[in-house]
C-alpha cells in the first residue's frame, strides 16, 4: 500500500476528497467544524500500479457529530455475547449497546448499532443482530456504532 485518500463532508452532502496521505500516516485531523453538526467520512487505501493510483480497500462510511452541550459520540460498543459456538442452521441474536461520554446523549443519525460478518459463508447477521450459522469455520461479527467504534464477537460453526 502506498497511501490513503480521506473523504468527508456534512451528512446529506456528497463526500469530497479532503486529503491524500502517505501509507505511514495513522491519523488525520479536520479543523473548523461546526458544533452539533453531523459529518461523514471514508478512507480509501491505494497502491501505485504502473504509475496509476489504484484503490485496493475502502472503509465503511462513518458518521460523527461534533461535540456540543447535549450530544456526543459513542466511545465504545458492548454486546451481550463475546463469543458464540453454533451448528450450521442454528441462530442466535446479539444485542449491541453504545457507551456514551458522561452526561451526553446520542443523536441517532443511523441505526444506533449496525452489524456485519467478516465471512458470510460461515455466518450471516441481519440489521437486528440475528446471527445465522451457515457452514463450518469461524468468523467475526462486528457490532459497530455510527462513528465506527466496534465490538468484535467470535463465531465458531462446528
Amino acid at each position: 500500500m502506498d497511501g490513503y485518500l480521506v473523504y468527508g463532508g456534512k451528512c446529506g452532502e456528497d463526500l469530497i476528497k479532503l486529503a491524500e496521505l502517505p501509507a505511514k500516516t495513522t491519523s488525520y485531523t479536520i479543523k473548523n467544524l461546526k458544533k452539533g453538526t453531523y459529518y461523514k467520512y471514508q478512507v480509501k487505501a491505494f497502491k501505485i500500479i504502473n504509475g496509476e493510483q489504484v484503490i485496493i480497500m475502502t472503509s465503511k462510511v462513518v458518521h460523527s457529530i461534533t461535540e456540543g452541550k447535549k450530544y456526543g459520540n459513542p466511545i465504545k460498543v458492548t454486546t451481550d455475547i463475546d463469543s458464540l459456538k453454533l451448528e450450521p442452521g442454528q441462530s442466535k441474536t446479539v444485542t449491541g449497546y453504545e457507551v456514551l461520554p458522561k452526561d451526553k446523549k446520542l443523536k441517532e443519525h443511523t441505526a444506533a448499532v449496525r452489524y456485519e460478518s467478516s465471512n458470510k459463508e460461515v455466518a450471516t447477521v441481519n440489521s437486528k443482530g440475528k446471527i445465522v450459522a451457515k457452514s463450518t469455520g469461524s468468523c467475526y461479527i462486528y457490532a459497530y456504532a455510527q462513528n465506527g467504534v466496534f465490538k468484535r464477537i467470535k463465531v465458531t460453526v462446528d
